[in-house]
């Protein structure tokens, strides 16, 4: 005798319900094909071949993922920071409402990143790899693991490199970000939550944005679902091209709504060329205090709205200086390319190496004339220990830290003695050996194995002449003076 649980026929009884209700209530439509003698004749038509070539063509963009998604890769990293000293556990996120915030991973030190050279060479976020003490980084499908060196990262623009063994890895191929248009079609291919490489697809909503979480910003905008887990990861236009770097949302969940942001993949190449070669960014520096034209100012200096910037200080001895540019001059345009905001000229000055000679067009006094200056090197952007012409320069352990001339200006700003003399730190880069030591923006090195430090060039010298693979720095910071010993 054969017995079943309540729960079983339960079931059972529903189901047969279920059926029995369907079939009525296609009978109602009069198409049901069992039961009436009138609609014997009904057959079901089914089509199991594949979307033709032209259907699939206008309708799927399969093959183009095929294509890309075999260059993207996971990004995990592990911090030796306990959690409660971060942001609520991760280190990538910020909480401010409505504000934007990078997207934030599941769990700390999760993220995305784009296979772009044969040899291994992979593009990030310097967020998704701040303050790793080990890198790894997965195919896609969990295939394979690799482990990671940190080449470089550029907090500024937010993008880093990373380097992993082998020698035929699935390389993306680069697009041109200049040629993109609102309306596009992009895809945003990445590791959203952990779930997994995902797909998803919009338009670009907007180009050359500005959201304030970046020294360096230009922005692609588009409402391709972009998540937390996505950062670092490509988005590609519709033939597979890599067009930009996933890299933020703007969000009042920290979810995505439909507002991604990716840095552009022309502003990124610059960016990662320099990585490679050197570890470092150096970025240049004309010199000037520039502020937008209201529209007002533009009537009275007699240009159209929205074109050029207004020149409110100029640097002495700056390259702005010595190529005679004044302060009321209004720049127009740089190597015959349009000022439209302060920002362009800044993105244009800072994308073009230090010792670059370039044209700019100014209005003085109601008449157009054209300047020639050649690009000085942004202060505080050439990181202490990397010199072009010296690769062993890169292996010291205190590559990957940046700093400038201690002036009067940053000490009154700081809170720091007048008559302290030393090196002031701008940046300690995501992963190099000083980030796992107390070293932070905003400290003056005072020694380097007992050298004196008077001036950045004295901290650069003395970081040059340190032998082995530590170094034991004296540095004033807003708690005082204290020892730090940096090892690789």
């Amino acid at each position: 005798m054969h017995t079943r649980s309540l729960s079983s026929v339960g079931r059972l009884t529903t189901t047969a319900a279920l059926l029995l209700i369907f079939a009525v209530s296609l009978q109602a439509r009069d198409w049901w094909p069992f039961g009436k003698e009138k609609n014997k004749d009904i057959h079901v038509v089914i089509d199991d071949t594949p979307l033709r070539p032209d259907v699939q063509k206008a309708t799927s963009f399969a093959d183009v993922v095929d294509g890309a998604s075999a260059s993207v890769v996971n990004v995990v990293s592990s911090i030796e920071k306990p959690p409660q000293l971060e942001f609520n556990g991760d280190p990538f996120s910020r909480f401010f409402g409505n504000r934007a915030q990078r997207p934030r991973a599941e769990r700390p030190g999760v993220g995305s990143g784009v296979i772009i050279a044969e040899k291994g060479y992979v593009i990030t976020n310097a967020h998704v790899v701040e303050s790793a003490t080990s890198l790894k980084v997965v195919l896609p499908g969990g295939r394979k693991e690799y482990t990671a060196e940190l080449v470089g990262a550029d907090s500024k623009s937010d993008i880093a490199v990373l380097k992993i063994e082998g020698d035929d890895f699935p390389a993306i191929t680069l697009g041109d970000s200049e040629l993109l248009r609102v309306g596009d079609t992009v895809l945003a291919i990445g590791n959203p939550f952990g779930v997994g490489q995902t797909v998803t697809r919009g338009i670009v909503s907007a180009t050359g944005r500005g959201i304030g979480i970046n020294d360096y910003e230009d922005f692609i905008q588009t409402d391709a679902s972009i998540n937390p887990g996505n950062s670092g990861g490509a988005l590609v236009d519709a033939q597979g091209r890599l067009v930009g770097i996933n890299t933020a949302i703007l969000s009042r969940s920290g979810g995505n709504q439909g507002l991604g942001f990716a840095v552009p993949i022309n502003m990124a190449r610059n960016i990662v060329q320099q990585l490679m070669q050197h570890g470092s960014v150096s970025r240049g520096f004309l010199g000037v205090s520039i502020q937008d034209i209201a529209p007002e100012m533009a009537q009275y200096f007699g240009i159209a709205e929205g074109k050029g910037v207004l020149v409110t200080e100029v640097t002495v001895d700056s390259a702005a200086d010595v190529a005679g540019i004044e302060p009321e001059d209004v720049i127009l345009e740089l190597n015959d390319r349009l000022v439209e905001s302060a920002r362009d000229l800044r993105l244009l000055v800072a994308g073009t190496l230090p010792g670059t000679q370039i044209s700019l067009k100014v209005l003085r006094d109601g008449k157009e004339q054209t300047l020639t200056a050649e690009l000085k090197i942004l202060p505080g952007s050439t990181l202490a220990t990397v010199h072009q012409s010296d690769e062993s320069d890169t292996r010291s352990v205190l590559r990957g830290v940046a700093v400038e001339d201690l002036t009067m200006r940053l000490a009154r700003e700081h809170g720091i003695d007048p008559d302290v003399r030393g090196a002031f730190v701008v940046e300690v880069a995501a992963g190099c050996p000083a980030s796992r030591s107390h070293l932070g923006v905003g400290d003056v090195i005072l020694q380097i194995n007992r050298t004196p430090v008077n001036t950045a060039d004295e901290a650069i010298a003395a970081s040059r002449a340190i032998k082995g693979h530590s170094a034991m720095l004296k540095v004033l910071s807003r708690g005082g003076t204290f020892f730090a010993v940096i090892s690789e």
